[in-house]
Formats: structure tokens, sequence, C-alpha cells
């Protein structure tokens, strides 16, 4: 008998750590899921603050004029050591690498970000190519210079076309011509 009552007693045993073990688990993931969501409000407040909304926008319309000049053109080619209150593109370069390192590591929801900011990625990053600035931060060994912000830009790429279906590469096509017909009006000044 008593045999009995101790096998009931560490079937029980069992079945209560079990249990303990997956509320335990479901409370492991909703911690990591607000805490994610606390690092995704965090770099989201980043990203709309001023000084990176105008960044933003001085990349998409103001750098292209700004390559013409060839004194600033050749300070590009410093890389990240140059001065972030001239090159303003360092800026929304630094804030887009940290953001695709947070996302590698998945402290920031991705489908979130790109939801909200994939036509921004996919806009500055085009922007900084089109313009030659990525190309003179990798000569010289630096390859790999800003991937994180390039596997961002790729993710977006990727989450556009997934969610939008057929209407992904067209809708890609209509943010390129849009990028390009502002750089004009901002080239014809």
């Amino acid at each position: 008998m008593w045999e009995a009552v101790t096998a009931v007693a560490t079937a029980a045993t069992a079945l209560i750590i079990a249990f303990t073990a997956l509320v335990g688990a479901r409370e492991v993931n909703h911690l990591r899921r607000a805490t994610q969501l606390d690092g995704t409000l965090r770099i989201f407040d980043e990203l709309s603050a001023p000084e990176v909304r105008q960044a933003r926008q001085w990349v998409i319309l103001e750098l292209p004029l700004r390559m013409r000049d060839e004194k600033f053109r050749a300070e590009v080619a410093a890389a990240g050591l140059g001065d972030a209150t001239v090159h303003i593109e360092l800026v929304v370069l630094r804030t887009f690498e940290k953001l695709g390192t947070f996302i590698d590591h998945g402290l920031v929801d991705s489908d979130l970000t790109y939801d909200i900011y994939a036509r921004t990625i996919i806009h500055t990053w085009e922007s900084l190519l089109e313009t030659g600035v990525i190309a003179e931060h990798r000569k010289d060994g630096a390859e790999n210079l800003w991937s994180k912000y390039e596997r961002l830009y790729q993710g977006a790429i990727d989450w556009t076309v997934r969610t939008r279906g057929g209407e992904g590469t067209a809708y890609l096509e209509s943010v390129a011509k849009w990028r390009r017909e502002a750089r004009e009006v901002t080239l014809a000044k």
C-alpha cells in the first residue's frame, strides 16, 4: 500500500513540477516580449527625434546636392570619423546600424519595425548607395562597414514583398520613383 501512495505522490509531484515549468516558461516569454516592446518603443522614440527625422530627410533630398562638392565628397571618405554636424548622413548611418544590431539580437521586433519604418529604411539606404556614400565608406578594406544597416534594408525589402504580396514589387518601384523625383527637384534648385 505504501508503495502505491509513494507512486501516486511521485506522479503528482512530477505533474506539479511540469505545470510549474510550463507556467514559468510562459512568464519568461511574456517578460521577453515586454522587454522587446520596451526596446522597440525606445528606438522608435529615437527614430522620431527631430534630429534623426531631419537627418533622414537631408539624406534623401540634400545629400545628392552636397555630394557634388569635391571637399564634402573627400570628407565622406573618412567614413565614420566625420563630424556629424557637417556630415549629417552619419546620424542616419549610425542610427540604422544600431537598429539593425538590435534586430539581429532579437532586442527589437523586426516585423513591427518594418511595418512602421520599411519605407524610410529603403529610402535612406538607397539614397546613401546612389550618392556613393556607402562605396566611399567601404573602400580600403572596410567592406563590412554598415553591414547591419544593409541587412536591415534587405529585411525591409523582403518584408515589403512578403506582406504586400504581388503588389510588393510595384510598391518598391513607386518608392524609388518618388525618391528620384524628389531628388530631381532638389538638384534643379
